[in-house]
């Protein structure tokens, strides 16, 4: 799966996941501090896209992932190793 497929997958579940409009979730913005959303929510948000991309996100390393274009990297670097 290429990173341009994985960001609007990504961008297609936050925006139902967290309720926000699909071109309101700039990839650069952080969760908790730009948008006001509670940690747990983000936490929930981490669950259900290592779901989705059938990765799992150690909590260590979900605390990490703070704006969208982390997210996207994240997954797209782990899908990329489980498929070689």
């Amino acid at each position: 799966m290429d990173t341009e497929r994985i960001k609007e997958r990504v961008k297609e579940i936050i925006s139902i996941e967290l309720e926000m409009k699909l071109d309101k979730v700039p990839l650069n913005l952080n969760f908790t501090e730009d948008f006001g959303v509670d940690p747990l929510d983000v936490l929930e948000l981490i669950m259900v896209l290592g779901e989705e991309f059938n990765i799992e996100i150690p909590d260590g390393e979900s605390e990490t992932l703070v704006t969208v274009d982390d997210i996207v990297n994240y997954i797209a670097d782990r899908v990329e190793k489980d498929v070689f």
